[in-house]
């Protein structure tokens, strides 16, 4: 048990580290796409301070225990600042574009507060919660170790100092990504590279954004709730914008880990 709760720790410590550098990237797309004047200062120190950090970490990682699916989200990582490079350079040749669209183009990122979309999205996170709830209920072998969400268990059990600040890191942290890459940027660059319809983008997004949580998943009904959740939050991208997607998500995973906490105390 000791091992297997490093290997979650160590797990966890590698996705808060992940997700900072990722939000480390949009931050200096931000800057990339908003102030074209200093574009090639700022690219070049930039750039290879943040490969520096990158190589660094992979280095670190090598040296863990990480599966096949942590590897290559890595690896990604990796690309992303070969794509900004490859775009400076594109900038540069006569008669050719910038492939990346500016950051103030992506899906969400403009935000209007909507009351008549924010109170029934609300409503529906609530009643899927409510459902989530009763499901456990009737499910109680859902919350034994190997059958749940190992990242919920570790939490929920013998929470501490450690535990607490960890939690309070990776919750908004890995929500926020989330939102910014399987909702935001998946959806613009459906719709504005492949001219893909807002519907079948919402679709893909909402498959993909299943298809990378299957391994945390165990049953089907699991899968249908995450695509029903991705759905409300494509809603609010849209129509609210990223935050409040980003809040729906937080609320959803903060009621998941809630009902976690409560079976572990009944079977303690």
């Amino acid at each position: 048990m000791l091992n297997y709760n490093n290997s979650i720790r160590s797990k966890i410590n590698n996705l808060i580290f992940s997700n900072i550098i990722i939000l480390l990237f949009f931050l200096f797309w931000f800057v990339y796409s908003t102030f074209n004047a200093y574009v090639s200062i700022i690219f070049i120190s930039s750039f290879f301070l943040l490969v520096t950090a990158l190589i660094l970490s992979f280095k670190y990682l090598i040296q863990k225990d990480i599966n096949s699916i942590a590897f290559t989200s890595y690896i990604l990582i990796y690309l992303i600042p070969i794509i900004f490079l490859l775009d400076l350079l594109f900038s540069f040749i006569p008669n050719t574009n910038p492939f990346l669209f500016s950051f103030y183009d992506l899906i969400g990122i403009k935000h209007s507060f909507k009351i008549y979309v924010f109170l029934p999205l609300l409503t529906l996170i609530f009643v899927k919660i409510f459902i989530i709830f009763i499901y456990f209920l009737k499910n109680p072998g859902n919350f034994e170790m190997g059958k749940g969400d190992e990242i919920f268990h570790y939490f929920t059990n013998n929470m501490n100092n450690e535990k607490l600040f960890s939690l309070t890191l990776l919750f908004p942290l890995s929500a926020f990504v989330e939102e910014l890459i399987y909702r935001s940027l998946v959806l613009s660059a459906l719709i504005y590279y492949f001219d893909f319809n807002m519907g079948m983008g919402i679709l893909i997004g909402s498959l993909l954004f299943s298809f990378v949580h299957t391994v945390a998943l165990k049953n089907t009904g699991q899968i249908i709730s995450l695509l029903i959740s991705s759905l409300i939050y494509f809603i609010a991208l849209i129509q609210l914008g990223l935050l409040y997607a980003w809040f729906f998500h937080l609320i959803t995973n903060f009621f998941v880990l809630l009902f976690y906490y409560q079976r572990r105390r009944r079977d303690l």
